[in-house]
């Protein structure tokens, strides 16, 4: 009798569906949570099952076929009631009836499978699709040899039963091309629910986005349980009173400034025939006129002119003479020193209402433009308006487009460019960054901003861009480690090399195999360099094998002494002892199934303290933080220890090799980093891992 799924295993699949469902509303391209090679934009989605939500059919915009099976712990066994065998079956039963199709197959679990399921077979299915041909020819470990043969075995013996005949090695190889095995920690309070919560933060219109992923969750619980089939128009409009929408009545994504995860939205045009602009007259050889205005009573030194300007001619080119970092000269010569620049009236009255105080000895003087209320419609404005849409489709950011600082409060500002170039410039600007010649097109809002209020000047995508498959380095100390304050080494000899031919290869004695590694990723050397490295790791082992051998731990790929390695070894993991080395080609493929992490170390955050530019630290110690969006009680911390965090910015080591200068910079000036820090109300620091500089290891083969 096949079991029912646990209520952990239902809010798995329900949460996986409703992910799903948002995807295709907000017309997301799936493959960048699924790892696939092709853009997947969805059109339709089928729930198949009546009692587990644990078969769902997406149809994408180019009529591929994606199936799911969404097992949240699942192991590779051979029996008939297991999910990994129920998922497989049908899997092969849709292959065996269109194999020749572009569908593909895909298996989404957590971190809760088992590791031959979750990294293994992972690992070789996508060094399949990389390369079907040369992945024959490739070495697999032990105990990758055993999973992907009860894999091949159980594929074949299902394949055998559907269609009474014997799968041949060519239509084997062509089902793995299509089989993906995805990693999904989207449970409450996991990594990848914050990323569901980031990109559904600015579609909705409501404040509280975790009330609608909560709904979306038991809308799909409801659809499954109906094995009902939804169409995308068909949730837009069950959604319509939820989601913003535009006039085509299609999610608001048109106009957005960043793609994907982050998006906030432009909610009308920009106005882009005319200038507002406010400024100071500059005495030249024309003649300033203000028709009614009693220009023998007017003191010009103590006016300001609010000018309303048509930006082009009739032929398209540009009217208005900007020139150097803030003047304006008109075509009868007059001179102004510009003050502030906006696409509308409505933004030049918001500066004056903000800046009352400044401006209150001063004297506004308007002088309005006749018969430009409808230089909008006007067609070398409209044309000119279509190019700055195309530049924004393929520009957008959420950095500044003067100090390339990352934009994370509310009210900055959206402007353009037009001074510089012959073509339009847009983007966003700090506050403290704008230019008097930055035409202001509006401001910006965001929920998000007001949410993380601490991330100041905090670049969004960037971070998640940098921290998918990175940061291997934080999980396996913590992991390594009761301690309280934590002390490790950085290695700056270690950085790897990703253009030599040669690698390491770690025989065991259980007659599997091992790469030796720098920060998670296969080891790459030149010729000279590899013999070397072997032949030391050679005579390492021989010194050690009958007093404390060279091992590692099969699951987690530790490296060690027994005795080191011993102490905090997993429960169901091996001890296993080296038994030689040798020099081997690197591939491509090795890469692909053995490489554990994009980045070992990044990403991290950095503390700027803005009045004199420099790093924050505590005890001298300058200070790292691994997850951004926890800064706020790190900052609560700290101020109850008596230190308070004012007039900063939150910069991101995106890269290995950023963390490498960053910490070469810090230790030639003495100082030890430390991530995460916690301290008592003494100001002693509690918790947190110091990172020191590792001496005298150069040329050791490290892991």
């Amino acid at each position: 009798m096949a079991t029912q799924p646990t209520n952990a295993g239902i809010d798995f699949q329900q949460r996986v569906s409703a992910w799903i469902l948002i995807n295709m509303v907000i017309e997301m391209d799936l493959s960048l949570s699924l790892e696939a090679e092709n853009e997947a934009i969805i059109k339709k989605v089928e729930f198949e099952s009546d009692d587990e939500i644990d078969d769902l059919v997406v149809t994408l915009l180019d009529d591929r076929k994606m199936y799911f099976q969404m097992k949240r712990s699942v192991s590779l066994t051979q029996s008939e009631n297991s999910d990994f065998y129920k998922a497989l079956c049908q899997f092969i039963k849709s292959f065996s009836n269109d194999s020749d199709s572009a569908s593909s197959y895909v298996l989404l679990t957590s971190s809760k499978a088992s590791s031959p399921i979750k990294e293994q077979l992972r690992k070789i299915f996508n060094s399949v699709r990389f390369n079907p041909l040369t992945f024959l020819s490739n070495p697999l470990t032990q105990s990758e040899k055993d999973s992907f043969g009860k894999f091949k075995k159980l594929s074949k013996d299902i394949f055998e039963e559907v269609n009474g005949k014997q799968m041949t090695e060519e239509e084997f190889l062509k089902f793995l091309t299509k089989v993906y095995i995805v990693v999904l920690d989207i449970e409450d309070g996991m990594p990848f629910e914050k990323v569901v919560l980031l990109t559904i933060h600015n579609h909705i219109n409501t404040k509280t986005p975790n009330l609608f992923w909560s709904f979306t969750i038991k809308s799909a619980l409801s659809f499954a349980s109906r094995r009902q089939s939804i169409l995308k128009e068909q949730l837009i409009n069950n959604w319509i009173h939820f989601l913003k929408i535009d006039s085509n009545n299609t999610p608001d994504n048109n106009e957005s400034i960043i793609d994907e995860y982050l998006k906030f939205e432009i909610k009308d045009s920009f106005s882009m025939g005319k200038d507002i602009v406010l400024s100071e007259f500059i005495t030249s050889s024309g003649v300033l006129s203000f028709g009614n205005e009693d220009e023998n009573d007017l003191d010009t030194d103590e006016s300001l002119f609010m000018l309303e300007l048509f930006r082009f001619n009739d032929d398209g080119t540009k009217r208005l003479d900007y020139s150097g970092e803030k003047f304006l000269t008109l075509k009868n010569g007059l001179k102004f020193k510009v003050l502030r620049r906006t696409a509308t009236n409505f933004g030049m009255e918001r500066f004056i209402n903000e800046n009352a105080d400044l401006l209150s000895s001063k004297k506004v003087i308007v002088l309005p433009a006749n018969g430009i209320e409808s230089v909008e419609k006007e067609q070398h404005v409209k044309i000119y308006a279509e190019q700055c849409k195309t530049y924004i489709e393929k520009n957008s950011s959420l950095n500044c487009i003067h100090c390339g600082r990352g934009i994370s409060q509310n009210d900055s500002y959206i402007v353009e460019i037009d001074y510089l170039e012959n073509y339009p410039m847009i983007g966003l600007v700090h506050d403290e960054c704008i230019c008097p010649l930055d035409r202001i097109l509006g401001i910006i809002k965001s929920d998000l901003f007001d949410e993380y209020y601490f991330l100041k000047n905090f670049d969004y995508k960037k971070w998640l861009e940098c921290i998918k498959e990175s940061q291997a380095f934080i999980g396996g100390v913590e992991n390594m480690s009761h301690s309280s304050l934590i002390n490790v080494f950085w290695n700056p000899y270690s950085y790897p090399n990703d253009t030599f031919k040669y690698c390491i290869k770690i025989n065991l004695k259980n007659g599997d195999f091992k790469y030796s590694k720098r920060r998670g990723k296969v080891e790459r050397l030149n010729k000279s360099e590899s013999k070397k490295n072997a032949k030391f790791f050679n005579e390492q082992i021989e010194k050690f094998k009958d007093k404390d051998p060279l091992c590692y731990t099969s699951k987690n790929s530790n490296f060690g002494t027994y005795s080191h390695l011993v102490q905090f070894k997993k429960p169901d993991e091996n001890i296993l002892e080296c038994e030689s080395a040798e020099v081997v080609n690197y591939t491509e493929h090795i890469g692909k199934q053995h490489n554990e992490n994009k980045n070992y170390y990044a990403p991290l955050c950095t503390i700027t303290l803005l009045e004199n530019d420099t790093l924050f630290t505590l005890n001298s110690c300058p200070i790292l933080i691994s997850n951004p969006f926890e800064l706020k009680y790190y900052l609560e911390n700290w101020e109850e220890a008596g230190i308070e965090v004012e007039n900063y910015e939150v910069n991101i080591i995106s890269t290995d090799l950023e963390f490498d200068n960053f910490m070469r910079e810090v230790t030639m000036n003495g100082l030890i980093p430390i991530i995460n820090p916690i301290l008592d109300r003494n100001q002693d620091l509690v918790r947190g891992i110091l990172v020191q500089k590792m001496i005298g290891l150069k040329g050791r083969i490290v892991r």
